[in-house]
């Protein structure tokens, strides 16, 4: 280990140094060309520097951290797009802060506009609440054989079938002949809200009320689950609970916030609170859009909404005052504990992909639970260095990329299957 970390070492320093060698020649080369015009050679120079690190430093594939069983073997390599595609980040969007940055705008700026329709299903849920499935109305697609595979998408915090990202994938999705179906969380995406209680980190019933009726409108389809920053949180503390008895049987987890306490204390400092107080900001807005319907909470708040919502100065705050004290936590540091995934990945029994960003600014790459992961056959782990949460853009014109290695793992995955069913099932 320590000899290997050592040659890469001296790889890196021995790149440096014949670069470094380039960009003195290069100059030479400019000076004696533009001769006294150094601003012009400092431009180019920098231009050619920008560009080399750029191809060789950042463009580059997944790391991949798993068990070495059959399957996973087997999915790494025959997944193209997780284990031998470069990811290309736009150029000028480097920086995960960047990133993460354009894809909040872009979500504005979409807000909805995915050049699809939804159909949309509201699913009750025993203690009387209700969800919303957004079903994709696409004309390219439909759901024809039972072997054709619906992806569940479980969105981020307050986001739902309007999110760009949740139609980039369902277009990704499409194109691979899967059909996908967006999971909405109480009260998110304009769902109305039954119960005076929104969601929270370990939503196992709310997701296995959804999934069952999923399940009884297509009960010969394969279903797959692709979670989204807290969507991943929750996807994967709904495999843990359900282990061999869930109704998905492949997962994908991206920018999984597995340490909810550890990434509220990254978000205070991240950028001088910025993403914290986004987030609250979010979070009393979707407040906002049931405050009547949140009325009875006030009782197990201890105070009027409104007086609640004036001491919200960000995402814990929100957690604090409304979430922690309506799920029965008596702290919102508990709440964040005991929510977090990280404790229950162990128990994932059904093949899950995590992937994380080691730029990530909102999960910071020391909160990535590598042993935890390694320690589940069940489980691999991709890592990128350069990305944002819920940011992979790549290309001239950003594009998310994220989904490229969700379909491929769930491609190889649905292949391995078809190979390793015995020939009376075939």
């Amino acid at each position: 280990g320590i000899n290997a970390e050592y040659m890469g070492f001296r790889q890196g320093q021995m790149l440096c140094q014949a670069f470094c060698a380039i960009c003195l020649y290069m100059g030479s080369l400019f000076h004696y060309l533009f001769g006294e015009h150094t601003i012009i050679s400092i431009i180019i120079i920098g231009i050619i520097a920008y560009w080399a690190y750029y191809k060789i430093c950042l463009c580059t594939k997944l790391e991949l951290f798993f068990t070495p069983t059959k399957l996973n073997t087997f999915i790494v390599k025959h997944a193209t797009e997780l284990s031998k595609t470069e990811y290309n980040p736009t150029f000028y969007l480097l920086p995960g802060h960047l990133q993460s940055f354009y894809c909040v705008l872009h979500n504005y700026l979409i807000d909805g506009k995915h050049g699809f329709s939804y159909d949309r299903q509201l699913v009750s849920i025993p203690d009387g609440g209700q969800l919303a499935l957004d079903w994709p109305i696409l004309g390219n697609l439909k759901i024809i054989a039972n072997d054709t595979p619906i992806i569940v998408l479980f969105p981020g915090l307050t986001g739902g079938c309007r999110n760009s990202y949740i139609g980039q994938i369902i277009r990704d999705n499409a194109q691979r002949g899967y059909y996908s179906v967006v999971l909405n969380k109480r009260g998110c995406a304009g769902t109305p809200l039954l119960t005076p209680k929104f969601y929270c980190g370990y939503d196992v019933e709310d997701s296995e009320a959804g999934l069952k009726a999923i399940r009884a409108k297509y009960p010969k389809n394969p279903i797959y689950g692709l979670g989204c920053s807290l969507g991943g949180n929750i996807l994967a503390n709904y495999l843990s609970a359900k282990r061999d008895k869930s109704i998905i049987t492949a997962a994908v987890c991206i920018c999984t916030p597995y340490d909810l306490y550890t990434v509220d204390k990254n978000m205070e400092v991240a950028l001088f609170g910025i993403y914290h107080k986004f987030l609250g900001m979010n979070k009393i807005r979707t407040l906002k859009e049931h405050l009547e319907e949140m009325r009875p909470a006030e009782k197990i708040i201890g105070c009027s909404l409104e007086k609640a919502m004036s001491k919200i100065k960000n995402s814990r705050d929100f957690d604090a005052y409304v979430t922690a004290k309506i799920f029965g936590y008596d702290s919102v540091e508990n709440y964040y504990r005991n929510t977090s995934c990280v404790l229950r990945i162990k128990d994932i029994k059904i093949p899950t992909l995590f992937i994380s960003s080691l730029n990530d600014p909102i999960v910071t790459s020391k909160v990535i639970p590598y042993s935890e992961c390694l320690a589940n056959s069940n489980i691999i782990l991709a890592t990128h260095k350069c990305a944002g949460h819920l940011a992979f853009f790549n290309g001239f014109s950003p594009k998310q990329w994220l989904a490229l290695p969700a379909l491929g793992f769930f491609s190889s995955f649905a292949e391995y299957n078809k190979l390793t069913k015995p020939d009376s099932q075939k």
